[in-house]
């Protein structure tokens, strides 16, 4: 039976290391929990720390090897099938080969964050297989993902929620219509002893009537310019673009210039 290896915490190690401080720790753990990916690769992407430098620092403190894009250019299909999509891209983890020795199953992946390798060894489905891990940098772990899969991943990230609730921030955006319609003109006057009647009212009043309810029911439901910017608001906040604060400061920019 396999023993769990003791893996330390990322964080630790970075800190430890003196490639990054607390702060910028946690801007990196923020972002990982808004938009995915691990905190080694969001520190890359956020320009915190060289990518070189940082697999170099996890490679000698995990002791295990890197691996660049033509080490993940080929994994075997046994390999891939051990681990489904959705999981192997949510922790940036790449099978590359399974084979036996001594009897023994044996995994070779590709990971961004060590931590992935304790998560696998505990893992019921991989029971008694060992791991053999090699780091690598998370944005080839991706783009090797999806050739191997033949899949890419969904824009949004459903645990998105729990850092940005950006319906929330949606529902606060001002109308781009009126929010009422106008107020209807006075009734036409009927002269004295006439009685009232449906055929009354002049053609260009009823027609005005028409085009008011009209407005009435636009107003009602969301235009097309509003579920557009909904939708191109919610795009750059599951890309990390966007943010609830750098939104709500802008609109606020904006309304004071108006």
């Amino acid at each position: 039976m396999a023993v769990q290896r003791e893996i330390e915490p990322v964080d630790r190690v970075l800190l430890e290391a003196g490639l990054v401080d607390a702060l910028q720790l946690a801007a990196a753990r923020r972002r990982a929990e808004r938009v995915g990916g691990t905190v080694p690769g969001n520190l890359v992407r956020m320009g915190l720390v060289p990518e070189t430098k940082l697999l170099d620092v996890l490679s000698r403190r995990f002791r295990i090897p890197t691996a660049g894009r033509e080490r993940l250019a080929s994994p075997q299909r046994e390999a891939i099938d051990k681990i489904p999509f959705e999981r192997a891209y949510e922790r940036r983890m790449l099978p590359l080969r399974i084979g036996r020795e001594g009897g023994r199953p044996v995994l070779e992946i590709a990971v961004a964050d060590p931590a992935a390798i304790a998560e696998l060894e505990s893992d019921p489905i991989l029971a008694g297989t060992e791991i053999r891990a090699c780091v690598s940098p998370e944005r080839d772990i991706e783009r090797a993902l999806e050739l191997a899969y033949g899949k890419k991943p969904s824009p949004f990230r459903p645990n998105a929620s729990r850092s940005v609730t950006m319906h929330k921030v949606l529902g606060d955006l001002p109308p781009l219509r009126p929010s009422a319609p106008p107020p209807a003109p006075p009734p036409p006057v009927s002269p004295a002893g006439a009685k009232p009647s449906s055929e009354s009212a002049p053609a260009p009043v009823a027609e005005e009537k028409k085009a008011q309810a009209k407005d009435s029911d636009s107003v009602s439901s969301p235009s097309k310019e509003m579920v557009a910017l909904r939708a191109l608001i919610e795009l750059l906040e599951s890309k990390g673009v966007l943010t609830k604060d750098d939104f709500m400061s802008a609109l606020q920019k904006l309304a004071d210039r108006g």
